[in-house]
């Protein structure tokens, strides 16, 4: 017999095979990953998320200067602008925008020497055995020593996305491990930096490795019955032929 349908006429174990793959697709929900990506950065003791004025309320490394009118005994050293090297957005060959993903998973590595002469991981724990305790834990509402990052709207400036005010603030803690939720829109760039006071100091730095991902997309279950059908009952047409034959 000449087969012009090899999908018809082959093999049944061929055909039990995408019947299995297809029964094995309704089992997990008919659910598939859409698309994700593996990026890589190294990110240094002395990157500064709050090296520029973006909104936030932390101000110089040092005394404020003359002209701002803030005495030095009325403002307190918070810590930001101008200090360390300004933090740079995750990179693949130029600002990699996340948009369009739905969480990203960070896992980060290595440390970093800013707790005076001792390091940390990037959780903000010391790692030197000598090291005494941390007295405050937190700085800027965040985690002392610690990896921090900010989604922004600017590949080359941070633009937060979320609100800025006394008792928000659109920076987050990231640590050794941290899962995301990339915000919506069409632009969002991921900064990374060392959550820190005074960083002329600090050396080192973090190897973070960062997954994007699509959450799983429904297969409609329509789809996947027509698909089941289109393989079963021309198997069972083969079968049936062949029992007509004689064939074994």
């Amino acid at each position: 017999m000449n087969c012009t349908r090899p999908f018809i006429c082959g093999t049944p174990f061929q055909t039990l095979a995408v019947w299995g793959f297809l029964l094995a697709l309704l089992l997990s929900g008919g659910r598939v990953w859409a698309t994700s990506v593996t990026l890589h950065a190294d990110v240094a003791g002395t990157d500064n998320l709050f090296f520029a004025d973006w909104g936030h309320a932390y101000g110089f490394e040092f005394d404020p200067p003359p002209e701002t009118g803030c005495p030095p005994s009325e403002c307190p050293l918070l810590f930001g602008l101008g200090a360390g090297t300004p933090a740079s957005p995750v990179s693949a060959g130029g600002a990699f925008n996340f948009s369009g993903f739905d969480f990203v998973d960070l896992s980060a590595s290595g440390t970093v020497i800013d707790f005076n002469i001792f390091a940390t991981d990037a959780d903000g724990n010391p790692v030197d055995p000598g090291a005494p305790p941390i007295s405050d834990p937190v700085f800027r509402r965040l985690r002392v020593y610690g990896l921090i990052g900010i989604w922004s709207t600017d590949p080359n400036t941070i633009v937060p996305i979320g609100s800025i005010g006394p008792e928000s603030e659109p920076a987050f803690d990231i640590g050794t491990q941290a899962r995301l939720n990339v915000p919506g829109g069409t632009e969002a760039y991921l900064f990374l930096a060392n959550n820190d006071g005074v960083f002329a100091d600090n050396s080192g730095s973090y190897a973070v490795e960062i997954f994007a991902r699509v959450n799983a997309v429904p297969l409609p279950m329509a789809g996947v019955l027509m698909l089941s059908a289109l393989t079963f009952f021309p198997f069972r047409s083969v079968l049936a032929s062949r029992r007509r034959r004689g064939d074994k």
